[in-house]
Parts: structure tokens; C-alpha cells; sequence
């Protein structure tokens, strides 16, 4: 749990984000505090998406479904090796300004729309 502080939220008097250096603040890394550690209790989930704090920090929300799902922690102490695939997300599209859905749609509310998971994000 120590390796991902973000998995809980922080229940300090300050309803912003925590920053790595123990600011609080929504711009962590813009303001040179170093990543978000830890959401507010009044936004206790750490998004998968870093499109918030002028788009360098990940995103402090109730529900990450439009924000690339729950931020996961990850350690080190994985003996699997990763699975050797190319994955779909891993390389943008240029057909549209919105995410590509798994049925080939474009649009920002894949899993809302019935159009499965998004599977690649615009080029721009």
C-alpha cells in the first residue's frame, strides 16, 4: 500500500489534491510539487487519465469512468513478465477529434453509447 499512496484519499483539512511534496493543490506538477499522491476525501479516486492540472497531473474524481477508469497500482514485486502484444491504445488515430470506441465509432461516452471501451484517443 506504502507503493501507491494514491489508492486512498487524504483526509487533511485542505479538499485539494496532495502533491508528492506534501503541497496541496490541483496544479501539483505545473507549480513544481511533484505528482498527485493522494485525491480529497470529497474526490477520493485517482484516475487513470493525467489530463487534469493543465494536463500533467491525474485526475481526482467520485467516478473515473470518463477519466481512463481507477488509477491502478502497479509494483515492482510483479513476477509475471508483461505479456508480449502491441496494444490498440498504445498509438493514436487521426480519423477524428474524439476516442475511437471498440465497434470502430468515435465518441467521448464509448461505454455510455453502447460502443464498448474506448481503444484509442485522438492524435490531437
Amino acid at each position: 500500500a506504502n507503493d501507491c499512496p494514491w489508492m486512498r484519499p487524504h483526509h487533511g483539512g485542505d479538499k485539494r489534491a496532495l502533491c508528492t511534496d506534501g503541497t496541496y493543490s490541483w496544479g501539483c506538477k505545473a507549480g513544481g510539487h511533484g505528482q498527485r499522491k493522494r485525491c480529497p476525501a470529497s474526490l477520493p479516486v485517482m484516475c487513470n487519465a493525467m489530463i487534469c492540472g493543465g494536463g500533467q497531473d491525474y485526475c481526482c474524481e467520485q467516478d473515473c469512468a470518463s477519466y481512463g477508469g481507477r488509477r491502478l497500482c502497479e509494483t515492482t514485486t510483479m513476477k509475471t513478465p508483461a505479456p508480449k502484444f502491441v496494444c490498440s491504445f498504445s498509438k493514436p488515430h487521426h480519423q477524428s477529434s474524439l476516442a475511437m470506441c471498440q465497434d470502430s465509432t468515435f465518441s467521448w461516452a464509448c461505454v455510455k453509447g453502447g460502443h464498448g471501451q474506448r481503444i484509442k484517443c485522438p492524435a490531437a
